[in-house]
């Protein structure tokens, strides 16, 4: 037998006499109440052969648990029992009781006092108190006594090698801290508070509470313990910010708890407190006094909307039991059964009343067993029978104890089973106190995998609209751009390289267009490009963790680098080249030198840009590469949750040095652009069609260049409004710069679409500069020279007969200066003569010398044809006019004027010695 514990020998019985016969056991005094209360069945049937329980049983507590209500409901099962036919029969169930007061000391005395007293006692019935229970169960396997508890719920018992014969008909407490897990999973809690009495039962409640908590990956803030008062550890819970608290104590205890949380504020709609099932709320305001220094109603506010889990205690089915009834005819019973008004109710009365069924049935089954084998000589029941239990006899009890831990049979209390250890597994139910009410929200199923419900028409209400959190909650979040920002610019990047893309194919089409040719439409692509490049970045400045790992982000922050600053090169670097070329023609010819600045020569300073921005970029790249780089910034509060912001950012150890670099290089390309624009600020030639807006363009970067550049640097920490502010200026600069460039060619082309009115415009342009550098060669003719320019754009105009626009301008110009309008009329009548005997010739107009020193014939004119209207435009314009001062006051020499041929403008002059010069501009 495996056990049990045979007791054997005189000494063994001495010490226990010596022990029932003290006064003074474990905490019993003088005086106190110790005598056995004798308390017998309503069954006087004197044929029947009597069975006796050993009841124990606490009903005089001071402190502890009263579990005197469960006298009453065992009494009835014995009564019930008695009176079946089918349930031992010739057998008469009773029980003597005694009052341990949940004092382990006088159990045992008890115990010693009821073994030493007759009748034999069968089996234990009780103890009420696990304290009590422990000490019982501890000692009462050496006398081969089976105990059956009902309401004993501490997780010691569950130890079969201490406690090798006790079986209960509820489960351990530490049930309690699975059905509370499960809760604190259910909302995503993950740090609590625990704080209990400092008792045995309570710690090994709490240890397990613990050891569950820490395998669910919950974090317990502060576990505290405490005697008499808990100032303290309110204290500490406060100061450690505990939201969620789980308090193990008896009630009178637990409330001391919840009055000092109370004084200290540890209360409201933030705090959620769990706490044990035995607590009788609801009784509370029924009572006279707390036991505390709080009313009832502030101890209702501290646990408003918090949960208390309990165990199943009775049969929800509604089907009737062994006993017949059904659990609300057997409470009917209960209420009205005599003893009832002197012991008072008890949660525990229905599993009171199974476990004497459950004792009754074991026994009746090893009656059965017993009959049937008694009369074999060779069985180990041979001549045995229940009446003749001792406390010596191993095999019975070890009978009893194999045949109870496998009954099975519907109770009033639900389903009766029990484990391995002996312990029944209990469903439990989940309610929510709500205005000192216990509200029944949930329930959770010892034998379902999904074991957590809640009632979905009778949900858990939260007094401040929404689920508690546990605690100020920390959380570290990159400081991302925002999706619907990103996502915006991004759009708004492709749109406009979709315009881009137009204002190329836009460029490219119409390449040969004079207008377009003439503002080197090759170097608008590169404008084009450049441009494309930047809204491109705007695309890798918003990427982050999101899109790409952190380990490969340095290429990202290497890639936007690169792209911004060639994206700048390409397009405004452009833009200084023609602008440096306008400035060059217009304030830098020089005298007698043929000068051609073509569109290579450009690209050619374009590339110098570039490979400036390779070196300093490959040498950043080489020596000190850009890496990903967090860092903390903000920290926000927003719903009990401090989000602690951490920036995503490139960096490297001289980021700033290398950035230097970069701004002064593409600093001195704007501070240049700023002054060639304004040197060039007055030139509104036709001809030279984009000159202005190119310096408009220019004057528009640096602005918002400053500007962008500033505020990535002053909002560094705030990458969203960094991010969006940098976005809009390069959008802003690119876009304007686009249709600066590439609007006014457009509205060119469509209004003069063959080119026409553009080769005109090409002529006034060349005449304009061929005039600006004759007023920086000959001084005060600066005037008069540029008068015979617009002599020469009228005769042209005339000829052509396609230019309204341009004679309207030119009259103008003749009706200010009337010594020019005379000059120009007679040179008007010469030229009109076609005779080629009329040159060489020598004119004297005003105060002017006029050598008019021939015309280039073309082959058919050298042949003898004749030269009709039609030829005179061609032949007009190979004509050389010179003009000279009558008194060579002013300047030597004569000055040789000739128009726009398809080859370039031509200017030539006649030195003092008669040479004859001439100087290539365009």
């Amino acid at each position: 037998m495996t056990h049990m514990v045979v007791c054997s020998g005189p000494v063994i019985y001495i010490v226990l006499i010596l022990l029932a016969t003290t006064n003074n056991i474990n905490g019993s005094s003088e005086g106190d109440n110790t005598s056995i209360s004798n308390v017998t069945t309503d069954a006087p049937t004197s044929e029947k052969i009597p069975l006796v329980f050993m009841g124990l049983m606490s009903w005089k507590v001071q402190q502890g648990w009263n579990g005197g209500g469960v006298v009453p409901a065992i009494e009835m099962a014995l009564s019930d029992v008695n009176s079946r036919t089918d349930i031992l029969a010739g057998y008469e169930l009773k029980v003597v009781w005694g009052d341990d007061q949940c004092i382990p000391g006088k159990s045992v005395r008890l115990l010693f006092e009821q073994i030493t007293n007759k009748p034999v006692k069968i089996m234990i019935l009780g103890a009420g108190c696990s304290t009590t229970a422990q000490a019982f169960a501890g000692t009462a396997p050496y006398f081969n006594l089976i105990q059956v508890g009902a309401s004993e719920s501490s997780p010691k018992l569950s130890n079969i090698v201490d406690y090798p014969s006790f079986i209960r008909l509820t489960g351990p407490d530490t049930i309690y801290n699975e059905v509370r897990i499960a809760i604190i999973n259910y909302y995503g809690w993950k740090r609590v508070a625990t704080i209990y009495h400092n008792m045995d039962f309570f710690a090994v409640l709490n240890a397990d509470l613990v050891d569950k908590l820490g395998q669910n990956n919950i974090t317990i803030i502060t576990a505290d313990t405490f005697m008499d008062e808990a100032s303290n550890q309110v204290r500490n819970m406060i100061n450690k910010d505990a939201r969620i608290i789980i308090v193990d104590a008896y009630e009178p205890q637990g409330k001391q708890v919840l009055c000092e949380a109370h004084k200290q504020g540890l209360y409201g709609g933030q705090y959620v407190w769990f706490l044990i099932g035995w607590y009788n709320v609801e009784q509370w305001r029924n009572e006279t006094d707390t036991g505390t220094d709080c009313t009832y109603n502030e101890l209702y506010d501290v646990i408003e909307g918090s949960f208390i889990p309990d165990k199943i205690r009775f049969d929800e089915s509604g089907k009737p039991g062994v006993s017949g009834m059904t659990f609300k005819e057997f409470e009917e019973r209960y209420k009205a059964w005599p003893s009832y008004e002197m012991y008072g109710p008890n949660i525990a009365f229905a599993s009171g009343y199974d476990t004497a069924w459950a004792a009754a049935l074991t026994l009746n089954k090893t009656s059965q067993i017993l009959a049937a084998q008694n009369f074999l000589p060779n069985s180990s029941y041979y001549q045995k029978s229940l009446e003749n239990f001792t406390y010596g006899d191993t095999e019975m009890a070890d009978t009893f104890y194999r045949i109870m831990k496998n009954l099975k049979f519907r109770g009033v209390s639900g389903e009766v089973r029990f484990d391995d250890v002996g312990d029944r597994r209990l469903s439990h139910s989940v309610s929510q106190i709500r205005d000192g009410r216990l509200v029944r929200v949930g329930t959770w199923h010892s034998d379902r995998e999904l074991s957590l419900q809640f009632h979905p028409d009778n949900p858990v209400i939260w007094s401040d609209g929404g689920v508690p959190v546990d605690g100020l909650t920390y959380m570290v979040r990159l400081h991302y751009v925002p999706v619907t920002e990103y996502a915006i610019f991004c759009g708004i990047a492709i749109t406009c390289m979709i315009l881009a893309v137009g204002f190329l194919y836009f460029n490219v089409a119409h390449m040969t267009h004079p207008y377009i040719k003439m503002s080197s439409p090759r170097l608008n692509n590169l404008i084009i490009f450049g441009c494309i490049l930047a809204y491109f970045s705007i695309v890798l400045f918003g990427l982050d963790t999101r899109a790409v790992s952190i380990d490969r982000y340095h290429i990202i922050c290497s890639v936007q680098v690169w792209c911004l600053s060639f994206a700048f090169t390409c397009a405004f670097g452009s833009m200084f080249a023609k602008t440096w070329r306008v400035h060059f023609l217009w304030t830098r010819g020089r005298k007698g030198q043929r000068i051609e600045i073509r569109d290579s020569h450009l690209f050619v300073m374009v590339a110098v840009f570039l490979c400036i921005d390779a070196v300093i970029l490959a040498l950043w790249q080489i020596f000190d590469p850009l890496n990903a780089v967090t860092t903390d910034t903000d920290e926000v509060e927003t719903m009990n949750v401090v989000t602690q912001y951490r920036l995503l950012y490139c960096d490297s150890n001289y980021r700033f040095y290398w950035m230097g670099a970069i701004y002064v290089a593409k600093g001195l390309q704007l501070v240049f652009g700023c002054f060639l624009s304004y040197e060039t600020r007055n030139v509104s030639i036709q001809g030279l069609n984009d000159s202005r807006y190119i310096g408009l363009s220019v004057y528009n970067v640096v602005v918002l260049c400053i500007m962008g550049v500033t505020v990535s640097f002053a909002l560094q920490n705030r990458p969203d409004i960094a991010y969006g502010c940098v976005a809009f200026c390069i959008v802003l600069c690119t876009t304007v710069t686009l249709c600066f460039l590439f609007i006014p060619k457009i509205r060119q082309v469509i209004k003069d679409p063959d080119g026409h009115l553009s080769k005109i415009a090409m002529r006034s342009a060349s005449n304009a500069i061929e005039s600006n550098h004759a007023r920086t060669r000959v001084g005060d003719l600066a005037a008069e020279t540029e008068s015979a320019s617009v002599k020469s754009m009228y005769q042209d105009s005339v000829y052509r007969g396609d230019v309204a626009k341009e004679l309207n301008q030119l009259r103008s110009c003749l009706r200010e200066k009337n010594k020019e309008i005379n000059m120009l009329k007679s040179l008007f009548n010469i030229l009109d003569d076609r005779s080629d005997s009329l040159y060489p010739k020598v004119l004297t107009i005003g105060d002017y010398t006029v050598n008019i020193l021939g015309k280039k014939m073309n082959k058919e004119k050298e042949g003898g044809n004749s030269i009709n209207g039609d030829e005179r435009s061609d032949i007009s314009d190979k004509e050389h006019i010179s003009t000279t001062p009558k008194s060579n006051k002013a300047s030597s020499g004569e000055i040789n004027l000739s128009f726009v041929s398809d080859s370039g403008i031509y200017i030539g002059q006649t030195d003092d010695d008669g040479e004859q010069s001439q100087s290539t501009i365009l």
